[in-house]
């Protein structure tokens, strides 16, 4: 299995979220299906790009969730929104609710969400606010 790997493709800040997907497809026509690893929009746009990607793409497109996608919600509710919609999808496969994809004898795929090392960022004694602290409300609560 040929897969082509697209990661931090923020589709909440493309403008014309159409023209760059279409862009994307044609990089994509050889490829058996489309690796993305987070950072796909925000959670207010995430199912309606998902729906956008899923209907130019038509391959099979596998993909975990980056800090962005829980942008203005929190993990739980963006976690069941997704999961809820790949059940309806012939395309989406979301890596953190199924075990693996075999690709082939020997060889499977296998994601999990996650982003940098959260259990240092204590938003009290640090320098850095991360922006995650602000933006997700799981951890907007600990502020």
């Amino acid at each position: 299995m040929q897969l082509a790997w697209m990661t931090d493709i923020h589709l909440d800040m493309a403008g014309d979220v159409s023209n760059k997907i279409s862009a994307m497809s044609k990089s994509c026509e050889s490829c058996d299906g489309i690796l993305i690893t987070g950072d796909i929009s925000i959670s207010n746009f995430l199912i309606q790009h998902l729906s956008v990607l899923e209907e130019f793409l038509q391959k099979p497109i596998y993909f975990v969730l980056g800090n962005h996608d829980y942008y203005g919600s929190n993990i739980g509710i963006v976690r069941r929104n997704v999961v809820n919609h790949c059940n309806s999808s012939s395309f989406l496969r979301y890596m953190s609710s199924i075990p693996y994809i075999k690709l082939r004898d020997g060889a499977y795929l296998i994601g999990h969400d996650g982003w940098y090392d959260a259990q240092n960022g204590n938003p009290h004694s640090d320098s850095l606010l991360m922006n995650d602290w602000l933006q997700i409300a799981d951890f907007n609560s600990a502020i």
